[in-house]
């Protein structure tokens, strides 16, 4: 019998940092594992997806995640912010 359920796995990975010498990549994997503690990390994801930044740039600064996290209902707070700001 097929329940009709559908399973997502992602790998994180930073692929664009060494070949543009920034810590964007990284940066935003670290916000997006502090997403799924708050339980908000698809959410994150598609906004994250959404508003990348150029290639070329080293765009995901940590003030650019927290302001995206901004439009993620319940994502931003004291945790979510510091996991950032701190790469914790």
């Amino acid at each position: 019998m097929l329940d009709r359920r559908v399973r997502a796995e992602y790998t994180l990975a930073s692929l664009l940092d060494d070949r543009v010498g920034g810590t964007g990549s990284k940066k935003a994997v670290n916000a997006l594992r502090a997403a799924v503690e708050e339980g908000r990390f698809v959410e994150y994801h598609e906004v994250l997806y959404a508003n990348q930044p150029e290639e070329s740039t080293d765009g995901y600064t940590d003030a650019y995640l927290l302001q995206l996290a901004g439009k993620v209902k319940g994502l931003r707070g004291p945790e979510f912010d510091a996991a950032v700001r701190s790469m914790k």
